[in-house]
């Protein structure tokens, strides 16, 4: 796994030049691999450009679960996260770097640009059958791939995210 931070430590340019050659050439990129971060769910769905309420709850929802997984994973409980289809380790300030635009852009273009007020999407007007709905994806993500292994979370991260996450749709049903 190649370590970005540790190419400043390497002396000489042509050095450098010849680990990122190295690095490059054993990347080995798989959409099944690039499609195992949920990350990636968040942004295919944030480009598709179906404009229904529901499916805008849905976009609102996974960027916020990615958004505060991220948030945790970079900042209150930092760690070294394997992007294993990269062939890279991130950690230190280019995790955050990485989190910054992999995450929180996007949150911060609905905030911003989105119409409907942002937060009363979380809410989606209240109904338990609409809330599981938006949430599908997540669940389906959830069930299907390895957290722990692939972010390094354990169950009492996810639990901590949740009660700040379901702090937040309460919040946003009074907005």
């Amino acid at each position: 796994m190649f370590n970005p931070t540790s190419l400043l430590q390497i002396p000489t340019n042509h050095e450098k030049w010849k680990c990122l050659q190295t690095w490059y050439q054993n990347v080995n990129f798989t959409w099944k691999e690039f499609y195992s971060y949920y990350s990636a769910w968040c942004i295919t769905v944030f480009f598709i450009p179906f404009q229904t309420n529901l499916f805008q709850c849905m976009k609102m929802n996974m960027i916020l679960h990615a958004s505060l997984g991220g948030a945790y994973i970079s900042y209150i409980y930092p760690r070294r996260l394997y992007v294993y289809y990269m062939n890279l380790i991130l950690d230190g300030c280019l995790l955050k770097i990485m989190d910054f635009f992999a995450h929180h852009t996007f949150l911060l273009y609905y905030l911003m640009c989105v119409e409907n007020r942002p937060l009363s999407l979380l809410s989606c007007d209240g109904s338990f059958i609409d809330f599981m709905l938006v949430n599908t994806p997540f669940i389906i993500y959830f069930c299907n791939f390895n957290i722990g292994y692939r972010y390094g979370l354990r169950m009492s991260d996810l639990a901590i995210i949740g009660m700040v996450y379901m702090i937040i749709v309460g919040l946003g049903c009074f907005i």
